[in-house]
């Protein structure tokens, strides 16, 4: 790239200046301003790249955040220390971790115009007490319209009032993609919370073990928020919404697989195992809840819970308890075996080729594409007439 800055934790530059693996900053955000200042020098250059090297970054104590995003640069995690192109990364293999220790409420500030790729982010704590945005967001807040884009980055084990993994908080549209949120905690949206005109996107992202009071991994509230092609499992909710809690805007749900969620219903409200939903009372001709090509099953459980005039609209789903709509089931889907968390298809399942392909991405969770299988004849409709219901595309 025409603008690089490097930052290894390791590195022994006594004085740094991210010109190379040798001279790397120790610091994240050192790497961060570094490119965001030459962004400002150089006006010809439209962004900056900060490869991090792998290693445990960690937080200074009591600061309010430990990576701050910045407009124009790109953030990619997951180098050895050695590359020359980023394509020799392996963001798997060289694992970088951003460590808030607990000692910061938000382990990222987000920003607009800002990609961050490749990182586990880890022990943020948004549980202030001074400022209303001190609750929000243990892993990463985005705020008033900061929108980036994440990549390739797991959440886990942050805490939080309100999103112990992240907080999308007014007029903010980020999106995340391949993205994990596992272990996360709050008192609302254990994993993600959507709050007040925000439309973030959520694509091939999986929700695993996080806990809340109410929307085990997910609630919004005034909010847009769309899910596609991804997973929920084993996340806990105390009293409703053991995955998701929406209330007011509309929740987009297409392609997505739910398992093993969990609303303990300790409150008065009709519990979910998997999703609960309040009425839509700003705009009441509009419905809360919008789902196509999912599996919601949760072995004998209550799928969608609606109340004070709260609207679903769901089709070409298979829905455990069912729904009213066209193309939906209640036929087990028979996942490969979901117990160890392996939700493929089998070939005998009643998804393969029976989704809505006008409403589906071109490939699923793992990037997999549409595939017709022989000798199945397809119960789906538009284009194409093949696409499987759920996160996963049965592939021989």
């Amino acid at each position: 790239p025409a603008c690089l800055v490097l930052v290894d934790v390791d590195s022994g530059a006594t004085v740094p200046d991210g010109l190379g693996w040798a001279t790397a900053f120790r610091a994240v955000q050192d790497g961060i301003d570094a490119a965001s200042d030459r962004l400002s020098t150089e006006p010809e250059m439209d962004d900056c790249e900060v490869w991090v090297a792998e290693g445990t970054y960690t937080a200074v104590m009591h600061a309010r955040e430990m990576v701050t995003l910045r407009p124009g640069v790109i953030l990619y995690g997951g180098f050895e220390g050695v590359e020359t192109c980023r394509e020799e990364r392996d963001w798997k293999l060289h694992p970088t971790i951003l460590d808030g220790g607990r000692a910061v409420h938000h382990v990222v500030m987000g920003s607009s115009d800002a990609v961050m790729d490749g990182f586990i982010i880890t022990h943020g704590s948004a549980l202030g007490e001074d400022e209303l945005l001190d609750r929000y967001g243990g892993g990463m807040l985005n705020h008033d319209g900061a929108s980036p884009v994440i990549r390739n980055c797991t959440f886990h084990d942050n805490g939080a009032t309100v999103g112990g993994g992240v907080a999308n908080y007014l007029h903010s549209t980020p999106i995340f993609e391949n993205c994990w949120f596992v272990g996360n905690n709050a008192t609302m949206g254990g994993a993600v919370d959507n709050r007040i005109s925000v439309a973030p996107r959520f694509v091939g992202c999986t929700f695993s073990e996080n806990r809340a009071n109410e929307g085990g991994a997910v609630s919004s509230s005034h909010a847009f928020p769309t899910i596609e092609n991804s997973i929920f499992v084993g996340n806990v909710a105390e009293e409703f919404g053991g995955a998701i809690l929406c209330s007011q805007g509309t929740t987009f749900l297409t392609g997505v697989t739910m398992f093993g969620n969990e609303s303990l219903g300790l409150s008065s409200h009709d519990p979910s195992d998997s999703i609960s939903c309040d009425g839509n009372f700003d705009e009441p001709e509009n419905d809360t809840l919008v789902v196509a090509n999912s599996i919601l099953w949760n072995e004998g459980s209550v799928e969608i819970s609606l109340v004070y005039g709260a609207a679903a609209s769901v089709r070409y789903s298979i829905v455990e308890n069912g729904w009213g709509g066209a193309g939906n089931s209640t036929r087990d889907p028979l996942f490969v075996d979901p117990e160890e968390l392996d939700f493929h298809l089998d070939l005998a399942s009643p998804a393969i080729d029976a989704a809505d392909g006008d409403l589906a991405t071109p490939t699923d969770l793992e990037g997999k594409g549409r595939f017709d299988v022989a000798g199945i004849d397809d119960h789906g409709i538009g284009t194409p007439s093949f696409v499987d219901i759920g996160a996963l595309e049965y592939v021989p």
